[in-house]
């Protein structure tokens, strides 16, 4: 499969912080890229690096093959980008927004205003003036006229922010509809059960490092999915539930981990009851982007994501 970004022991530093430290980075043609991060951990300079907005320190960056040369300006061409707060004209219509936005790129016609109008959902407003916009309908905008050059590659930094439920779920599909046309995306967004959903990639960034990359397959085989049980004797019961219901078992602190979620719960309150334990409480756990996301940042050395 194609690799469309490859990054290299890339450094950054603004003044005497560096932000960015040895990022190795790989997206594939028509991955879904999540990029998950704190607010400050790099997420926006990385991708301002990408996209040429920021220069890079040292390390190696590559877009469509084509590495930090004179003719990497020309593959930037093919990328789309919202990143941050994106300039718009808020005196005009979106429809003007876009006609200088396609003026500037020089690359479509004016017919491919009101197919990415109606893409985003804003079909029936492009004669409204940005004034009157909603900051959901400005986003929707922001991506509008990133889908502007009907780019390959399509970088969103916190593209939903702002959005209703019904908005969410638009651009939702909007992104997955131009994954499977083949386009390639790299999405960050603090809604990361959003992200859970879209992304066939994740990665975490901490402190200016990538401290972990993997497919959505693999989050899903290490997100932990358990039964947790507490007892009046968990050394007992832990002993007793292995015999009965073989390996899996295991007592941690306060509690015993049972990872065979198959097992009905019903079954383990009889078990125990029968042996005299008393059960404290027992329910089963489903962990998440967001409750994994936490773990890695902790295990990184970095505070609790809020």
């Amino acid at each position: 499969m194609e690799t469309i970004l490859k990054i290299s022991n890339l450094n950054k530093t603004y003044g005497t912080q560096q932000v960015l430290k040895e990022i190795n980075m790989e997206i594939k043609k028509g991955s879904i890229y999540g990029f998950i991060g704190r607010n400050g951990a790099g997420k926006s300079t990385l991708m301002r690096c990408i996209c040429g907005l920021a220069s890079v320190d040292s390390g190696a960056l590559e877009l469509f093959g084509t590495g930090l040369t004179a003719d990497i300006c020309d593959v930037r061409k093919r990328i789309g980008v919202v990143i941050e707060h994106p300039t718009l004209h808020k005196s005009l219509t979106a429809f003007d927004n876009l006609e200088i936005q396609r003026r500037f790129l020089n690359k479509v016609g004016k017919e491919r205003i009101p197919v990415v109008l109606e893409k985003v959902g804003l079909g029936d407003v492009g004669k409204k003036k940005i004034s009157a916009f909603s900051l959901g309908m400005k986003q929707r905008l922001a991506l509008a006229m990133a889908l502007l050059n009907e780019p390959d590659f399509l970088i969103l930094d916190e593209p939903i922010n702002g959005l209703d439920p019904m908005g969410v779920v638009e651009i939702r599909n909007t992104i997955k509809a131009l994954a499977e046309s083949g386009v390639t995306i790299m999405i960050s967004s603090h809604i990361l059960a959003e992200l859970h959903l879209l992304a066939t990639d994740f990665g975490i960034i901490e402190n200016g490092r990538l401290v972990k990359q993997l497919t959505a397959s693999e989050l899903e085989a290490e997100c932990q999915h358990y039964i947790e049980i507490k007892t009046t004797d968990d050394a007992k019961a832990c002993e007793l539930l292995t015999a009965q219901f073989g390996g899996g078992v295991k007592q941690e602190k306060e509690r015993l981990v049972m990872t065979d979620v198959s097992i009905p719960t019903e079954d383990i309150i009889l078990t125990l009851s029968q042996a005299g334990i008393g059960i404290k409480g027992i329910n089963t756990v489903d962990q998440d982007l967001e409750s994994y996301f936490m773990n890695i940042v902790s295990e990184a050395g970095g505070k609790q994501y809020v």
